[in-house]
């Protein structure tokens, strides 16, 4: 399993694709290999006028065509049909997992979409910071809680204390994350700082003028962009 196996590092050459930024790559257990890959996942990108996804996908059955398809033009029904296909490749993982027995059981288990990430959490704790495997050991422990008469004492405890101090980053990173998105929609860049040449020097003319109307407290965090510096882990 790769867990960096995404969109984002994907590269398509003109003879075959090709996947770059390795560094976060981890060999996982056997058992913990059930999970859908990144770049299948599917999360709605087209939709209506009251915000409401266009296709109407459960995960696990055939993706139906919206019901005036045949209405759209053909522009229109090239942007549906790529939908379509991103989430009939999800469909299509799902379903193949549903396949093997023992991960058809895992695909049930609610601990098990967080379990699965734990290897990975504890091994970029250092690079990213410890906010993801907490996040992750928190879900854990309350879904644990749910079920022990059935799981017996969950290995760890959460003191009140960390929980709090948890809640209280998790509402900060919130906060960030949001201003994050507004900011690079603002600078027309990705949410690392990458920038299209043909839009450089409106983004760097933006640049100054987010940065001065930037405020640390209600945006979670410093101002996560420079000029020609990676800022990803910057949060």
């Amino acid at each position: 399993m790769v867990p960096k196996l995404t969109a984002e590092n994907s590269v398509l050459r003109m003879k075959d694709p090709c996947f770059i930024d390795w560094q976060g790559t981890s060999v996982l257990p056997q058992a913990l290999q059930w999970c859908v890959p990144h770049l299948a996942e599917y999360q709605p990108r087209l939709l209506q006028a009251d915000g409401q996804p266009v296709l109407d996908v459960n995960g696990f059955e055939e993706v139906p065509w919206p019901a005036d398809f045949d209405q759209l033009n053909p522009s229109q029904q090239e942007i549906v049909r790529a939908e379509h296909r991103i989430a009939t490749r999800n469909v299509r993982w799902n379903q193949l997992f549903l396949t093997v027995p023992k991960y058809a059981f895992l695909v049930a288990w609610p601990i098990q979409r967080y379990l699965h990430l734990l290897t990975q959490g504890i091994l970029r704790a250092t690079a990213d910071g410890p906010h993801t495997l907490r996040y992750l050991l928190v879900q854990i422990k309350e879904i644990w809680d749910e079920d022990l008469s059935e799981l017996g004492p969950c290995p760890y405890t959460i003191e009140p204390d960390e929980l709090r101090r948890y809640q209280e980053e998790q509402e900060r990173l919130e906060r960030f994350d949001d201003a994050l998105s507004r900011l690079s929609i603002q600078l027309r860049c990705t949410r690392d700082g990458c920038v299209d040449p043909e839009v450089y020097e409106f983004s760097m003319h933006e640049l100054a003028r987010a940065r001065s109307e930037w405020d640390e407290v209600s945006c979670g965090g410093p101002f996560p962009f420079k000029d020609r510096r990676w800022g990803q882990f910057l949060r």
